[in-house]
């Protein structure tokens, strides 16, 4: 079987670049051929599993790095059925990787071990407008806001712009307008929100717990949303989210879905943490029992 690694060196603020040498060591050692491949800019990784994953040979794609780049990654997979996916957390969020117990790996060694005996299990995904892949999460409200706002501020460190950015939108921030449908209903219902997160997993943003009903395997999307609050009250929130608590948040919404469609006031959202603005209509629907996932 073959063995391809994508690792995005400058995640977690370059911290992951240690990977490189470690994983060519492994290797060596148990004398095991492998192709690894280091993502040189946004999209990359995409580019990369498109190219690894388009022949029938059985493979295992592991990636290292973050949410991100595994959102990447898993927007390029053209052969579901002879990939195996696999994943080393090396971001500054790992919330996908927050769905499995991988705390039972000690270092990256046990982490490869663990890949190698290729024990897999399927895991769902969030198809988006029949084009985008989500593993993790798809959103909008104050979260996309401040992400935006972030980009812009390129001249800072990434955690004064994130300071910055979360500063900015706790003061001066305006609740989302959206209208929603579930299940390929008709009736539409308008609605407004300060967070709106549709969840395939449990949490966002490194651990916060807005989604904790989530289940990664149950063919199902649980949505989570929390209602406009009073103005003054939204830093406070925002620092027990930051503690990874939501529960303090009474106007918070909960249900399961299999798909949801939504029109947003203005087009921004995010996936798995990325960015996007290319529309403000949201047809999103699960895809179950075609990603194999070892872990």
């Amino acid at each position: 079987m073959e063995i391809n690694v994508i690792i995005n060196v400058t995640s977690n603020l370059g911290k992951t670049g240690q990977y490189v040498s470690q994983i060519k060591k492994y290797f060596k050692e148990k004398n095991i051929k492998f192709s690894l491949f280091v993502t040189k800019y946004i999209g990359h990784a995409t580019e990369l599993a498109k190219k690894i994953t388009a022949s029938n040979n059985k493979k295992i794609l592991i990636i290292v790095g973050g949410d991100g780049t595994i959102h990447e990654a898993l927007n390029g997979i053209v052969n579901f059925e002879n990939t195996y996916f696999a994943a080393i957390p090396a971001g500054s969020g790992n919330d996908f990787l927050n769905n499995f117990d991988t705390n039972k790996y000690k270092n990256i060694r046990e982490r490869l071990d663990g890949i190698l005996k290729n024990n897999y299990e399927y895991v769902d995904f969030l198809l988006i407008n029949n084009k985008l892949r989500g593993i993790e999460s798809v959103g909008f409200g104050i979260v996309s806001n401040i992400l935006k706002s972030y980009y812009k501020l390129k001249r800072f460190s990434p955690k004064t712009r994130y300071r910055l950015a979360t500063l900015r939108h706790t003061i001066f921030y305006t609740p989302d307008k959206f209208n929603y449908s579930i299940d390929g209903k008709k009736n539409w219902i308008q609605a407004k929100c300060i967070i709106f997160e549709i969840g395939n997993g449990k949490t966002i943003g490194g651990g916060i717990n807005v989604i904790p009903h989530g289940d990664i395997k149950d063919n199902l999307i649980s949505v989570s949303y929390i209602e406009p609050i009073n103005h003054f009250l939204i830093p406070f929130a925002f620092r027990n989210l930051l503690k990874k608590d939501a529960s303090v948040l009474k106007k918070n919404h909960r249900f399961f879905t299999k798909s949801i469609s939504i029109r947003l006031n203005k087009p921004i959202y995010h996936i798995d943490g990325q960015l996007y603005t290319d529309t403000s209509t949201l047809d999103i629907k699960i895809v179950h029992n075609k990603l194999k996932f070892i872990y």
